[in-house]
């Protein structure tokens, strides 16, 4: 009876070393692709928020620049950087420029263009000076 007795308590001593490490290999391939695939998220994400980012600033910008007079001095035909420039309301920055064209005696084409070395990206807004006849 003891030896059936010792033969029981060494099968009930726990895991062994190899399945262990089988263990740990699954458990390793399986949360490998999870954490590539939440690092491209995160990416993604920052890359999106940059985007949107930049493009509000656009928007801002050429909504500023539609809402001035006609013949503001802002708005004078020619091309325009944002760098101490205080037409850009408050937008400093080197990689922001507007240009102004003459589409007709009455009309204007504003483009504000945001370029830097991940592409760029352009508005356009149209402005008018109609004014009713008497």
């Amino acid at each position: 009876m003891l030896i059936q007795e010792s033969s029981e308590l060494t099968k009930a001593r726990g895991f062994s070393l190899v399945e262990v490490l089988v263990s740990i290999a699954i458990i390793a391939l399986i949360l490998l692709p999870l954490a590539y695939g939440l690092n491209l998220t995160l990416k993604a994400n920052k890359s999106y928020q940059e985007k949107a980012d930049k493009l509000g600033k656009l928007t801002s910008l050429v909504n500023y620049l539609s809402t001035l007079n006609f013949d503001d001095s802002c708005l004078e035909i020619g091309n325009y950087t944002c760098v101490n420039n205080p037409c850009c309301n408050g937008l400093n920055q080197t990689n922001i420029t507007y240009s102004v064209s003459e589409k007709d005696e009455n009309l204007k084409l504003i483009k504000v263009e945001w370029k830097d070395e991940k592409g760029s990206f352009k508005l356009f807004r149209l402005k008018g000076d109609w004014q009713e006849e008497h």
